[in-house]
């Protein structure tokens, strides 16, 4: 990849155009080299370089007054989110303003009865399922970096996810966008309603990657989670089978939530690294979730365990919870395994490493304290009949190091009903 040719003209105005952007915003310029390093590429790191000035605005007056500014100085514009990109889309210019939008994270409206959210481009595109899923809904796409990554650079990039399969990337999940034009003008496509008649602008902002505008809002629709979702892991003796089988399973008229593809080494890799039960053997696995309801589900499962057996495939189910143990009457510790197949323990669920669920009922809060706790650490070694003893020996030992010893030490000094057994 080529990186445009820098304007020496405007590289001999920084100090002009850093003193003008700091009357715009005065306290969210970046113009120091060790500032600037910071942005001198996204995820796609092998391709870098220092912006001329990095400008962090709080609001789409502060925004819509940097592009004119840009605008009428003939100065180039970067808009950036998190940087999560493979793409290069937020690779800065020598010679160009980077507008850094992190600062713009508002969450302005939830609105169920017409089932959308309305955010700043700042907002990471997990915190929009985390503020509405108590009430039973999220947000659909889920891209591998949504815990970092932000709405807005999700409308640039028109990110997609595991999930895209079925519910689409974010240009099937937006319905309104407010972006600043290059000249400064304050432009909003569609809204609550999704895109008006006439020329679909909205699908066209999708995937600029910024070049038509700064986006500055966005209304995104947000779905009711499934009653009922199971995961099938597929197994193949030849990549090309795994492939045909995918074509299979969409012939068929079947549409899973997800289907996801690893070959041998990427499945070893992550089995090395945290024991979901995968087949090492395999040449190829397919990850396939259902969701919706139950009869819906049980179909999906059925169609598609037939349709692997017909290429040549074998089919497991992933199951949930297993019951570790109980410590006194408040305190339930579960595990996740990932597949039936198999008897080793995830670390798939959950939001922590190993997938331990602690669940407290009472209230104690010296025990809630120690629960949290008890869910973060890897080594819980409470016997119970439903797992093999070898591998709550094994559990035992992953906790090697002194961190983790002396932790679990001091855990059992505070809480002495705590016994690994």
């Amino acid at each position: 990849m080529l990186l445009p040719p820098s304007d020496s003209k405007i590289i001999a105005r920084r100090a002009e155009i850093v003193a003008a952007l700091k009357k715009i915003v005065p306290d969210g310029v970046v113009a120091d080299p060790s500032g600037l390093a910071t942005f001198e590429s996204d995820a796609l790191s092998a391709y870098h370089q220092m912006p001329l000035v990095c400008v962090l605005p709080s609001n789409r007056e502060q925004v819509s007054a940097i592009l004119k500014y840009a605008g009428e100085e003939g100065v180039p514009i970067v808009p950036r989110g998190a940087g999560t990109s493979l793409s290069g889309g937020a690779l800065p210019r020598e010679d160009g303003i980077l507008i850094g939008m992190g600062r713009m994270k508002r969450i302005i409206e939830i609105d169920y009865e017409n089932g959308c959210v309305v955010v700043e481009p700042g907002v990471t595109n997990l915190n929009i399922t985390k503020a509405v899923e108590a009430n039973g809904f999220y947000y659909a796409p889920d891209p591998s970096s949504q815990v970092a990554c932000t709405i807005g650079g999700n409308v640039a990039e028109n990110s997609g996810g595991l999930h895209c399969l079925k519910y689409g990337l974010t240009t099937n999940n937006l319905l309104g966008v407010t972006l600043v034009a290059p000249g400064g003008e304050i432009v909003t496509l569609g809204g609550k309603s999704g895109a008006q008649g006439g020329l679909d602008l909205l699908g066209l902002v999708t995937g600029s990657e910024g070049l038509l505008g700064v986006v500055v809002e966005v209304v995104v629709k947000i779905l009711r989670k499934a009653p009922v979702t199971r995961t099938l892991l597929a197994s193949f003796d030849s990549v090309p089978a795994a492939g045909a089988c995918v074509a299979a399973i969409i012939a068929d008229g079947v549409v899973p939530a997800a289907m996801e593809f690893m070959d041998r080494r990427a499945a070893g890799a992550i089995e090395a690294y945290n024991h979901p039960g995968y087949p090492l053997d395999a040449e190829a696995i397919l990850i396939i979730d259902a969701d919706g309801v139950e009869a819906d589900v049980a179909y999906a499962v059925s169609r598609v365990t037939d349709i692997v057996a017909q290429c040549g495939g074998k089919t497991v189910e992933a199951t949930r919870a297993v019951l570790i143990g109980k410590i006194g009457e408040n305190m339930t510790i579960r595990r996740f395994k990932r597949f039936s197949g198999d008897a080793k323990l995830t670390s798939y669920l959950h939001g922590t490493r190993i997938g331990v669920v602690v669940e407290y009922t009472g209230d104690d809060v010296a025990a809630k304290d120690v629960a949290m706790h008890v869910a973060a650490m890897k080594p819980v070694a409470l016997s119970s009949s439903e797992v093999p003893a070898e591998l709550i020996e094994k559990e035992r030992n992953v906790a090697a190091g002194k961190a983790g010893r002396d932790r679990r030490a001091n855990l059992l000094t505070r809480h002495p009903a705590i016994r690994p057994r």
